[in-house]
């Protein structure tokens, strides 16, 4: 008995199986059950990478650094028009719309050219101490201070007055 019962088990299992494949209507059957889980696969690549993030803050400031060591000792200018220091003083007595200007420690016989703020108004010839004394005309000479040259020996004339310029009297 044992052979017909391991027979009639086989029959019933697979009348069960075909019932299973195949609905009596041709219907899909039931699902079986679920298989056991695989082994787990490789690793995948590496994906791509993000976008940068945002600047960070500005660093701190650097420390000052140590000042310099002082300049060097400019280049002695060249020598004045006569190659010589000049020995001469100049000086001016205004008086209405004309001055005075006199001068001394010049070559005796040296030609003086005498000029009030860049404008020529006279000229002399030095005697034979190097003195000389001249007068010339403030017409035309804007009022206030002016340098005043004879030759390389300069100072100031101060030209006054109620307008921008002297006139005559």
């Amino acid at each position: 008995m044992k052979k017909g019962l391991l027979i009639t088990i086989s029959i019933i299992a697979m009348i069960s199986l075909v019932g299973c494949a195949a609905g009596a209507d041709g219907s899909a059957g039931a699902q079986g059950i679920q298989g056991i889980q695989g082994p787990a696969g490789a690793a995948g690549a590496d994906g791509a990478d993000g976008a940068a993030g945002p600047a960070g803050p500005a660093g701190a400031a650097g420390a000052a650094g140590k000042a310099g060591a002082p300049g060097a000792k400019g280049a002695t200018g060249p020598a004045g028009p006569s190659g010589a220091a000049s020995t001469g003083v100049v000086s001016a007595d205004v008086s209405g719309t004309t001055a005075i200007i006199s001068g001394a420690g010049f070559d005796s016989g040296k030609s003086i050219t005498i000029t009030a703020g860049g404008i020529e108004v006279g000229s002399a010839t030095a005697s034979s101490g190097g003195a000389f004394s001249v007068q010339v005309s403030t017409i035309g000479l804007p009022s206030g201070a002016h340098a005043l040259m004879a030759n390389d020996a300069m100072n100031v004339i101060v030209i006054g007055g109620g307008s921008a310029l002297q006139s005559a009297p």
